[in-house]
């Protein structure tokens, strides 16, 4: 069961970092930083194989 939980934390996907970088971003085009918030927020484990390496 721990195990289970800890593979859905690693799974999730953080959709209101997400936004709220975005909206940063609207604000100042010029803060790029805001672009690597929105990426990491959105990845999940995206970069783990599915076999669970």
């Amino acid at each position: 069961m721990k195990r289970l939980k800890s593979l859905w934390l690693r799974n999730q996907i953080k959709p209101l970092a997400a936004w709220r970088a975005m909206r940063e971003l609207l604000k100042n085009p010029d803060d790029t930083t805001q672009v690597f918030h929105i990426i990491e927020a959105l990845k999940g484990n995206s970069l783990v194989p599915p076999w669970g390496a």
